[in-house]
């Protein structure tokens, strides 16, 4: 059985596909953020290019933490966040 599709339609069809794939690749993505990305205090140092105790002070200065019983973590996407807010004031 053949199939014989007029231009408008493979053109339709482009665009759906083209709109489909576009979705997709968003949503990859974004489950691919910085905002699903978390580090520990070593890594968050490392990161920051600082020692544990000027994170330490970071922390009591408000840089966002987040504590589970004892394990510590810190989203990159909140330390970048936090980090801008001191940008201008320098």
């Amino acid at each position: 059985m053949e199939v014989i599709l007029e231009k408008e339609q493979i053109q339709e069809i482009r665009q759906i596909l083209s709109e489909i794939i576009r979705e997709e690749l968003q949503e990859t993505l974004s489950n691919n953020s910085l905002d699903n990305i978390f580090l520990n205090k070593k890594e968050t140092c490392n990161y920051l290019k600082i020692s544990n105790n000027t994170l330490d002070e970071w922390i009591l200065k408000g840089l966002p933490v987040i504590r589970i019983g004892k394990i510590v973590r810190f989203k990159i996407n909140d330390i970048n966040n936090w980090m801008s807010e001191f940008e201008n004031t320098a």
